[in-house]
């Protein structure tokens, strides 16, 4: 349902079936606790996705990207050069966009200008605030962008989560193949993927409307 209507609230040349596949792509990443996410079934829909980017995904996938900071940072071996190229890229995105998002994230910054340049600082204080800072975080996202949810599944959710993005990645394959369909029959089947569950009729329909010939 997140997926729904965050790709709804976003303004955007792609189609909608892309969007949808770029916010699940970063919503399981999170949810897996994965380090960053590499859109791979947005990509299946629009491999050029991440050459040229419209400015609204690019800002969300930026702060996808800090919000995963603790996990780049434990495997970096400068961490706070990591930091400060990850948070400044969102906030540049933020600029244009989102001023008052902006503002939010230069005061997330602001306990870090204390700290210099110094490395060791740096790292006993994501040590200390970590956890709080990343907290802070999430509330900024989600207040100006409905994003970084702790969506705290089980692991019987994430399980049933992964099978059901590898088998829309197949499903897309399948697409892509050399297997038969009309363009009608795939623009229904594209028109109901990663929707809630309330629309699982049209999905059910889409699908069983679908001769898939494999060569």
């Amino acid at each position: 349902m997140w997926v729904s209507q965050k790709s709804c609230a976003v303004t955007t040349h792609y189609k909608p079936v892309i969007v949808r596949a770029f916010y699940f792509d970063l919503a399981l990443a999170r949810a897996l606790g994965l380090v960053g996410g590499n859109l791979k079934l947005a990509r299946a829909f629009e491999p050029t996705l991440t050459c040229n980017m419209e400015r609204t995904l690019a800002l969300d996938l930026a702060l996808d990207r800090v919000i995963g900071l603790d996990q780049v940072i434990a495997l970096s071996q400068n961490p706070q050069q990591v930091f400060d190229v990850v948070l400044n890229r969102a906030i540049a995105h933020a600029r244009n966009l989102e001023p008052r998002l902006e503002k939010a994230l230069l005061q997330l910054k602001t306990p870090l200008l204390k700290l210099g340049r110094d490395a060791n600082k740096f790292k006993q204080w994501w040590s200390s605030n970590a956890e709080a800072w990343t907290k802070q975080l999430r509330a900024v996202t989600i207040e100006y962008r409905n994003l970084g949810h702790s969506w705290q599944f089980s692991h019987q959710q994430q399980n049933l989560l992964r099978q059901y993005y590898n088998l829309n990645c197949w499903l897309v394959d399948c697409l892509d193949s050399s297997c038969y369909t009309t363009s009608q029959i795939r623009a229904e089947i594209e028109s109901s993927l990663l929707l809630p569950i309330l629309n699982d009729t049209t999905k059910l329909r889409a699908l069983s409307n679908a001769t898939l010939d494999f060569q």
